[in-house]
């Protein structure tokens, strides 16, 4: 799992759903295909005209491999947490 800190204009939250692939690029190691991507705005209208992102990308065949696993224990996986949100959560 990656967690970045990111600064991008401020834009609407319909253009930020759309923009967050491309950002994700410039900001993880691997391809936007090869990864679940995720974002919480932390920050905006701060005069500067930037506002800032929490993203988060975790590879897909990372979740599907737990999700798999609790799907053979009869279970019903609804969410999946990273250790350092977790205690926090």
């Amino acid at each position: 799992v990656i967690i970045k800190k990111i600064r991008v204009p401020e834009m609407t939250p319909e253009e930020l759903e759309e923009q967050i692939p491309w950002e994700a690029e410039h900001h993880i190691p691997f391809s936007k295909d090869d990864v679940h991507i995720d974002h919480q705005v932390l920050s905006q209208g701060t005069g500067t005209g930037q506002m800032e992102l929490m993203l988060v990308a975790a590879k897909k065949e990372v979740v599907e491999d737990y999700s798999l696993v609790i799907r053979e224990a009869k279970l019903l996986p609804t969410v999946m947490d990273v250790a350092a949100f977790t205690v926090q959560n």
